[in-house]
């Protein structure tokens, strides 16, 4: 029997995350996500998504679909 960590897992291997907007947690000193994400683009840092990938934001989120594991995530955070 499958659990969701499984299914998860499978999801990440079996799709290009990097073709995907994924979803970080700001952090406190940061006025919200969005200012932290565009921090990261103009300075090259490197940024982990709730799912655990981890990349340099260079494009734009909007042309890609939402990572379902990243969105799990967060709604789990906001129930």
């Amino acid at each position: 029997m499958s659990t969701n960590t499984d299914l998860d897992k499978d999801l990440l291997t079996t799709q290009d995350t990097s073709k995907l907007t994924h979803i970080v947690d700001c952090p406190d000193d940061k006025e919200n996500a969005q200012a932290w994400v565009d921090e990261a683009k103009a300075g090259g840092l490197e940024l982990t998504a709730l799912c655990g990938h981890t990349w340099v934001p260079e494009s734009d989120p909007v042309r890609h679909p939402v990572c379902q594991v990243c969105l799990d995530i967060a709604q789990i955070r906001l129930a």
